[in-house]
């Protein structure tokens, strides 16, 4: 029994000297594995084993380490200088040293030859730029964003860090209008789209402008599918124009076609750029309907808020209301009058006071000169006259001089022809007498 115990031992023991001697092998083997990846100038991730004011120092296997110089982790910032500064001095840079890593931390690092002691040197800002053209070709072939900091300002635009890569931004393509302000997007971190790149040359050309337009789309798409014919907005014109007025609701830009300006055209109002003003959405155009690409149509209407003078009219003056009022202009087409009374109103005859609209405006009444009596009233005279309906078009009570008369004509035979009172017995007595 206790030699069979004795075994037991003896074979964990030797199982456990076998596993380290394989893991032992795994680390040599990766050890191995990763000098061969540095001297064949591949980007390794290596582990830092001291760092200090001249650099860092990295694990890179079999028991060698190599060299990070500290200024790789020292990157070049615009100083800006005072006028009182010399000139010469204004375009003086200023190092700004980042972080160095700490003992333990994992760095891409990049095989560059060595040192003048034999100890490997190696990059780790060449590696990063390295990984980040990876990264960038990946961004340009999927036309996706990157993000990137405005480090200066140059003449005909910017200068981006895109992870580490010198990006340039056109002043024509940092805005939906030019920048010329170097000072404007300063140290800003923006997105930007890789409109060219050319790895061989290290060259690369972004534009924010298209990310700009591409959130101004959706943003415009957005407010489309949330605007209701009826619904009323608040907007401000952004161009006038012969087809009528521009405006610009929260980004999205809607149509008020002249006839939905006003009630009539002889009370247009006249509105220019920058205005402000409350809409209704009138109607709505589809993108696929009319043959549009991409966005719809929103059509928009100031009238639409105001009461329509004709309703108000043909409310205030219905059909067969008497009016009177003076002659204001005559022609062969019909007669113009002032209206100053109203039959049932509480209007003194004959006043100078005249009938007013919602606006103030004093109440026009026209008659044609179908509906004229053979003698034609002259500017001044007082006439009357029958309503007939409205002039929805210049908001004017359409009105019978000829049917007043008629009707006046035949009130008088009326009274002419009533019948005589029946006689009392006082009556005939009185008589007899």
């Amino acid at each position: 029994m206790k030699d069979k115990m004795q075994d037991d031992s003896t074979g964990a023991e030797a199982r456990e000297d076998w596993a380290a001697r394989q893991e032992m092998e795994a680390l040599f083997a990766q050890e191995e594995g990763l000098s061969k990846q540095i001297t064949s100038r591949q980007i390794v991730w290596a582990n830092v084993i001291s760092s200090s004011a001249e650099g860092v120092w990295v694990d890179i296997g079999e028991k060698r380490e190599g060299f990070v110089p500290a200024s790789d982790f020292t990157f070049p910032v615009s100083k800006k200088t005072s006028k009182s500064q010399d000139s010469s001095k204004k375009n003086k840079e200023d190092s700004s040293v980042f972080e160095m890593p700490k003992s333990g931390e994992k760095i891409a690092v990049l095989y560059v030859g060595k040192r003048s002691d034999g100890t490997t040197l190696l990059s780790h800002r060449k590696a990063m730029a390295e990984l980040s053209w990876e990264g960038i070709s990946k961004s340009f072939r999927e036309h996706s964003r990157v993000s990137g900091k405005v480090s200066s300002g140059i003449k005909g635009g910017f200068l981006v860090d895109v992870s580490g890569v010198t990006a340039f931004l056109p002043a024509s393509l940092a805005d939906f209008r030019p920048v010329f302000n170097t000072e404007a997007l300063l140290n800003k971190t923006i997105e930007c789209y890789i409109i060219d790149l050319n790895e061989a040359e290290k060259r690369i050309v972004v534009s924010r402008k298209a990310v700009l337009e591409e959130e101004a789309v959706q943003r415009r798409g957005k407010i489309f599918s949330e605007i209701e014919v009826g619904q009323v907005c608040f907007g401000r014109i952004s161009r006038t124009s012969a087809e009528g007025l521009t405006i610009d609701i929260g980004g999205f830009k809607g149509l008020i076609r002249p006839a939905d300006i006003a009630w009539g055209e002889s009370a247009t109002p006249i509105y220019k750029r920058g205005d402000k003003l409350r809409v209704k959405v009138v109607s709505k155009v589809l993108p696929e309907a009319e043959g549009m690409n991409s966005e719809g149509v929103v059509y928009f209407g100031i009238k639409q808020l105001i009461a329509n003078p004709s309703d108000l009219l043909r409310k205030k003056y219905p059909s067969g209301t008497i009016v009177t009022g003076t002659v204001v202009s005559v022609d062969p087409a019909g007669l113009v009058f002032k209206v100053l009374n109203v039959q049932g109103k509480n209007h003194k005859q004959n006043s100078n006071v005249p009938e007013k609209n919602k606006k103030g405006s004093p109440v026009l009444a026209f008659c044609p000169s179908s509906q004229m009596d053979e003698e034609i009233p002259k500017v001044g005279e007082e006439v009357g006259a029958l309503v007939s309906g409205i002039d929805a078009k210049n908001f004017h009570l359409l009105v019978s001089i000829k049917r007043y008369s008629e009707k006046q004509e035949r009130a008088r035979v009326a009274q002419y022809l009533k019948a005589p009172s029946p006689l009392t017995l006082g009556d005939i007595l009185s008589t007899d007498e």
